[in-house]
């Protein structure tokens, strides 16, 4: 299933390098060295793979969670998994142009911000579409929103296709690729309170827990 969907996988991918990376650099772990090397290789290949800009983004934000201190980590690891990270990637360039070029230009095209959307065929497109169409709905109901599910029955109107997508698809429902801006249309700014209440009251016991 995840891999029918580049982000999902992409994902997954992330969410192991991150916990691998955090694991290994804690030292805590050492009797699994070799499996979380392991992980860490495999798991950044698919990341890679996937060409997903979002997963990359996870990967970052998860980098730079760990090198602020926020878990702990033995230092003289973690530079070594970073010189080996820039060693690995030097190595792996050149690979990449001589032996599938065609890829590694593709990667790239998507990473970059200039040619991102049109890398990404109609999905790219869609979503902004999708966006438009939310910001538009969000506009007339902002409180109390529209109702559950309405966004994809919307996005299925002629008229509204017409006038936010030229006629062509709108990325809907719940991938919309914005939970936040789905959860405002759908149940207003109140249900958006909501849901961010939860969030908070779940990450709070499970820090507490932890």
């Amino acid at each position: 299933g995840f891999m029918r969907e580049a982000d999902w996988y992409g994902t997954v991918c992330a969410v192991v390098t991150v916990l691998s990376l955090a694991w290994y650099t804690s030292g805590e772990y050492r009797e699994y060295r070799g499996w979380l090397r392991m992980a860490l290789v495999f798991a950044f290949l698919g990341l890679v793979a996937s060409e997903s800009r979002a997963a990359l983004l996870q990967l970052a934000f998860g980098v730079v969670w760990i090198m602020r201190g926020r878990v702990r980590v033995d230092r003289g690891t973690l530079r070594r998994v970073v010189g080996w990270s820039i060693w690995a990637t030097l190595v792996a360039l050149p690979l990449f142009y001589f032996v599938d070029s065609p890829l590694l230009a593709h990667i790239w095209h998507r990473i970059d911000p200039h040619t991102a959307l049109s890398s990404s065929s109609s999905a790219g497109y869609s979503h902004v579409y999708a966006y438009r169409l939310m910001l538009y709905l969000i506009k007339r109901k902002p409180i109390f929103g529209w109702g559950a599910g309405m966004i994809g029955y919307f996005s299925q109107l002629h008229a509204f296709r017409l006038l936010f997508a030229g006629g062509g698809q709108i990325n809907t429902g719940h991938g919309s690729a914005n939970l936040f801006l789905n959860e405002v249309t759908e149940a207003g700014f109140v249900g958006l309170l909501a849901m961010l209440g939860w969030m908070w009251s779940f990450c709070r016991r499970v820090k507490r827990v932890h």
